[in-house]
């Protein structure tokens, strides 16, 4: 990463949010690293202005956004933060409640790497998912599984992982639970996600050998 120094004088200015929150952004650091707003920031402006990017929909979210601009300075994103009540054994709807709460803004933060057509951005995502979900001994959540598949294309790394961490929670002792909760969860994706989770039992021959997908190295769902 270039210096700050070195990046030039001019700046985009990203408007994020119902409430607007603004960051700023070097324009030369921006293009190289998203080339996504190449065009939205190609045009000429008079002397003293600044490109202006507002960021409206529901997706942006500006303690998101402010993953997104650390990692175009410092080239990477924090790890998810390991809190009290996410530690101690086994799992409870408090412990559930708040790993959920804290991995589902790394899910955004995949989803607007995909809106943006950054890979780099995604794998940085998806390692951090995962590296979390080790750390803390839980598998992903139904939830999780739901909102990736609303979120993302057919195809996507993020829907491998969830297809492969939605099997392997199948061959634990909390499989009737999960698929219960799996079930019940509501989204226009909930069928095709069941599916194929069992077509990946089924071709697997034998789900009680499968490999936890968060312990397989970070590659192997790199795009």
């Amino acid at each position: 990463m270039k210096p700050r120094s070195l990046l030039g004088v001019a700046f985009v200015i990203f408007y994020v949010g119902p409430k607007r929150k603004h960051f700023i952004v070097h324009k030369e650091l921006l293009v190289k690293a998203l080339p996504h707003f190449s065009v939205a920031v190609s045009g000429r402006l008079s002397e003293g202005q600044q490109h202006e990017i507002y960021l409206k929909e529901k997706i942006y979210d500006p303690a998101i956004f402010e993953m997104v601009s650390r990692w175009l300075y410092k080239g990477a994103i924090p790890p998810i933060i390991r809190t009290e009540a996410m530690k101690g054994v086994g799992v409870n709807d408090m412990k559930e409640k708040c790993v959920l709460a804290a991995v589902i803004a790394y899910h955004r933060l995949y989803y607007m790497a995909e809106k943006w057509d950054s890979s780099s951005l995604r794998t940085a995502a998806l390692d951090a998912i995962r590296s979390f979900h080790q750390t803390i001994g839980t598998g992903v959540h139904p939830s999780e599984i739901i909102e990736g598949f609303i979120n993302t294309p057919e195809g996507s790394a993020m829907r491998k992982y969830l297809i492969d961490a939605g099997a392997y929670a199948l061959r634990s002792s909390d499989a009737i639970d999960f698929l219960r909760i799996l079930k019940a969860t509501t989204g226009s994706g909930v069928k095709n996600v069941v599916l194929q989770i069992l077509e990946q039992l089924i071709l697997r021959g034998s789900y009680q050998h499968m490999g936890d997908p968060d312990k397989k190295q970070s590659v192997y769902y790199n795009e």
